[in-house]
């Protein structure tokens, strides 16, 4: 699942590029978007990641309870910052 994820983020990314570049073609009468399914395929990609390391750290700490171990420090906020300027 990870290097899934890693090959259509770089696809994504090369499909991006070509437009920040300028070499993006547009198709007459196409509606199809850039990324087509890529994007959704990318979202449930790492939607499933995120599951995956939820569990592993239910399971790491659930280990470490019953060892009487030091549990890991909680992971850092991924909230972001409030912004500046005002708006």
């Amino acid at each position: 699942m990870q290097q899934t994820l890693l090959q259509r983020a770089d696809m994504a990314i090369s499909q991006l590029q070509s437009v920040t570049q300028g070499r993006d073609r547009y198709r007459l009468g196409s509606t199809d978007g850039l990324l087509q399914s890529l994007g959704s395929e990318i979202d449930a990609l790492v939607a499933r990641r995120g599951e995956g390391i939820q569990l592993l750290r239910l399971l790491t700490n659930s280990y470490a309870d019953l060892n009487g171990a030091p549990k890991p420090p909680p992971a850092p906020s991924r909230l972001p910052s409030p912004r500046r300027g005002g708006r």
